[in-house]
């Protein structure tokens, strides 16, 4: 029969279960402080520089239909009088960006939550080890951020 703890010392078993039990809980404390000291603002930057950066022409499709409408208004001024003008006109102005920055918080501390559940066993070693083991799921934690969010996790709608 197999016995799983036969390697090592009777005496030691029960130091060393309660050694990768608290290794387990410390590995959540040190993901936690990771995420939110280092990969939560990167993330959130990484967000507003891709909303921002205009890669399908959007800014140029809102230049051209300001210009459009600013044409229309200047060739016939008696349509500036009519209600709901002004405010038409003021949304055309302002540039939109796809999400308030409480958004980004928001997605982001969710990535972080789904990566660290996903990663869970490689920061457990990660502890245990003293940090002198770094497991991929540790090293590679905004990869696997990334990853979860091609997949679609932490979207509008979706949690």
């Amino acid at each position: 029969m197999f016995d799983p703890l036969g390697f090592m010392p009777k005496s030691i078993a029960p130091a060393a279960i309660v050694y990768v039990i608290v290794c387990y809980g410390l590995g959540d404390v040190f993901a936690d402080r990771l995420a939110r000291w280092h990969h939560i603002p990167q993330c959130q930057k990484g967000l507003m520089a891709r909303a921002s950066h205009d890669t399908n022409g959007a800014e140029a499709q809102r230049r051209a239909a300001r210009q459009a409408l600013d044409a229309f208004l200047d060739a016939m001024p008696a349509l500036r009088n009519l209600p709901g003008v002004a405010a038409v006109e003021a949304l055309s102005r302002e540039k939109q960006l796809n999400l308030p920055a409480e958004n980004y918080k928001d997605r982001c501390s969710c990535l972080a939550a789904a990566a660290q559940s996903e990663s869970r066993i490689d920061q457990t070693i990660w502890v245990a080890s003293l940090r002198f083991i770094v497991p991929a799921g540790v090293a590679r934690f905004d990869a696997v951020m990334a990853r979860l969010d091609t997949q679609g996790l932490c979207r509008e709608g979706r949690s």
